[in-house]
């Protein structure tokens, strides 16, 4: 999983935002330069035992400040539609709704 962050032409790497408590990592966020104007904000993931605790909205909060200081217009984010806190966190943290996609499964015998 690291090396498919680590070897993203489009991550920027000083963006990398983690989350610790003592020496343990508990959390993640981070951008990718889609142009030179707009980034996307990759996976925000906080370790269970630490979630509601407000990590996940601190490094939102510092990749939205790091892209306004490098200059960005847009941040656009992804989410599943069943995870609610995360939605409802990044309306709050003022990302609009844009558009949705729907997935299809279908099982082959």
């Amino acid at each position: 999983m690291a090396r498919k962050f680590f070897n993203n032409p489009y991550a920027i790497f000083d963006s990398f935002f983690i989350a610790k408590k003592g020496n343990e990592y508990i959390g993640f966020s981070s951008l990718n330069k889609e142009n030179d104007e707009i980034a996307n904000q990759g996976i925000t993931g906080v370790i269970k035992d630490y979630r509601d605790k407000g990590i996940a909205k601190a490094l939102k909060l510092k990749v939205i400040e790091y892209a306004k200081q490098k200059g960005f217009k847009i941040i656009r984010t992804w989410n599943g539609c069943s995870n609610y806190k995360i939605l409802t966190l990044n309306r709050k943290l003022g990302f609009e709704f844009k558009r949705s996609w729907i997935l299809f499964y279908k099982e082959l015998d």
